[in-house]
């Protein structure tokens, strides 16, 4: 019915609602980073971007807390590679 195939539900139900414009979930990450990175220090802002571009990618499912391991694994080689 709208073109949001980029979009999260989220923006779906706004648009239906209250006629928002919906936002890609790349215009999300892009708006909202310069306020969140640089609360955190280097090398946990990567484990986050790396994280943002999966959900970008994939969608809000990949940032489910059941597969934080996964993701860690994935960018890190292990969980205690990304503990250290």
């Amino acid at each position: 019915m709208i073109d949001a195939a980029q979009s999260d539900v989220y923006d779906v139900l706004a648009y239906i609602a209250f006629a928002l414009q919906p936002l890609t979930r790349a215009e999300r990450v892009e708006a909202r980073k310069p306020a969140i990175m640089p609360l955190y220090d280097v090398k946990l802002q990567a484990f986050m971007d790396f994280l943002l571009q999966q959900y970008v990618a994939q969608g809000v499912d990949e940032l489910d807390t059941g597969k934080l391991a996964a993701l860690l694994e994935l960018k890190c080689h292990s969980t205690s590679d990304a503990a250290a």
